[in-house]
């Protein structure tokens, strides 16, 4: 075999040197992921079912229970996971009363042995917080993780797309509550999306939304993490003045959405305060109890301590009435301003859920020609005021104000769960879609 002169040798380097750094170039991760992509759907492009995956199908014919196909959803807005019949997959983002696509990702994976993924949360305020991984998986590998915040209808770019964006979590009135990208918890502030600048510094230990502009912060008073040890306070997120001071055990919402209405606890003392006028609502001391479980709708829930059986009592706040005392509940949930859940125990321990009008003390539907799934203010199973119940002829949509079933039982080959704002999710075949219920809510 003749053996190669010098000459050929060094041409077929330069050759190969020539076709890596170009393979380099052009097809590098940083390549990729910069070049310029349009999230936002061109025309008009509607869903109205969505096929299941090959893998969900198996394990539906196996016995398994369907995955949840929505991500997340958010004032009309939902993120769903999907696959093709061509095993493409696609992150949608769709307008859950017309079934209009909004934004599309597409994952991205070629004969290169590229990959481009995506993670897709709603954090609010008609925008998406946009997480993509670009890696390469042939010599040299390469990877690079990058979050960024757009906005749903026009796909501006509100937050640009960095790797220190990574703790993006909600949004609102064009505040943005982000974390310290040196961090991995904890150390959240507020920043002014249009500015670009930190309003509030990322020294608290947690942030949220309450009202308006208002911020609930926390912070830790003790060396090491101990919940009883965390102080919360409130903030305005555009000025950065102090409402309340950080000296609060805790700072509570109600289960409605007037969240002007916040439950202040410091010590044993709890208080009710209307955050647009400072005064408080009611005086809760004039009532025995151990702690307030939950409030909202005009309504508190308080808890009894152990020598009163832990039971539950309901007060309305604007007449400092118990409308419902503790010998009757062991454990009660609000769902609006006339219905309740109240729970007791049977003589087997079995739980005894029963729903109630909350003046009338009657039950709305008996408890016998249903079963409640799980713990019923899970999300999944109630919301706006409609609940999700089962019983041996399938499931069915209650209005929990009147007993009339919205959905009756059978409708549905399946009714996954519930949505905020009147949706459902529903099986049909080797599909499932999106029904909404808002005709109902009027």
């Amino acid at each position: 075999m003749k053996k190669p002169s010098k000459k050929a040798i060094i041409i077929g380097v330069i050759i190969f040197a020539t076709i890596s750094v170009w393979y380099l170039f052009l097809y590098s991760p940083h390549r990729l992921f910069n070049r310029t992509i349009v999230y936002v759907t061109e025309g008009s492009v509607y869903h109205e079912y969505f096929r299941r995956s090959e893998y969900e199908l198996v394990s539906l014919r196996r016995g398994f229970a369907p995955h949840n196909p929505i991500r997340y959803a958010s004032n009309g807005k939902a993120v769903v996971n999907n696959t093709d019949m061509w095993s493409r997959c696609f992150v949608y983002v769709i307008d859950m009363e017309t079934g209009r696509e909004l934004m599309r990702f597409q994952t991205m994976r070629n004969w290169r042995s590229y990959e481009r993924a995506y993670s897709i949360v709603l954090p609010g305020d008609g925008t998406v917080m946009v997480r993509r991984h670009l890696r390469n998986r042939t010599f040299p590998m390469r990877s690079r993780v990058e979050v960024g915040l757009l906005d749903i209808e026009t796909g501006r770019v509100l937050i640009p797309f960095e790797s220190r964006n990574m703790r993006i979590r909600h949004v609102s009135n064009g505040l943005a509550i982000v974390g310290d990208p040196e961090k991995i918890e904890g150390y959240y502030g507020v920043m002014d999306i249009e500015k670009g600048e930190i309003i509030l510094p990322m020294i608290y230990s947690g942030i949220e939304f309450i009202y308006g502009n208002l911020v609930r912060v926390s912070k830790e008073v003790g060396e090491e993490y101990n919940r009883d040890d965390r102080r919360f306070g409130i903030i305005d997120g555009f000025t950065g003045e102090v409402i309340r001071p950080i000296i609060y055990q805790s700072i509570r919402t109600g289960v409605d959405d007037n969240n002007n209405l916040v439950l202040f606890r410091c010590g044993d003392t709890s208080t009710l305060i209307d955050l647009t006028t400072g005064e408080e609502m009611i005086d809760l001391t004039q009532f025995e109890f151990w702690r307030v479980s939950e409030f909202g709708y005009g309504l508190i829930v308080i808890s009894g301590d152990l020598h009163q059986n832990f039971r539950s009592a309901v007060i309305e706040v604007y007449s400092s009435r118990e409308i419902i005392s503790m010998d009757r509940f062991r454990y009660i949930q609000i769902l609006n301003e006339n219905t309740i859940i109240g729970r007791n125990r049977t003589s087997c321990g079995d739980r005894d859920d029963r729903i109630f009008n909350v003046h009338t003390g009657e039950e709305i539907f008996p408890r016998e020609n249903y079963n409640l799934r799980n713990i019923v203010l899970h999300s999944a199973h109630y919301s706006n005021g409609l609940l999700l119940i089962e019983n041996d002829d399938g499931q069915a949509v209650i209005d929990t104000a009147t007993g009339e079933k919205i959905v009756p039982f059978g409708t549905y080959e399946m009714i996954h769960r519930m949505f905020s704002g009147g949706f459902i999710t529903v099986s049909v075949g080797d599909y499932w879609k999106i029904v909404s219920l808002q005709s109902y809510l009027q």
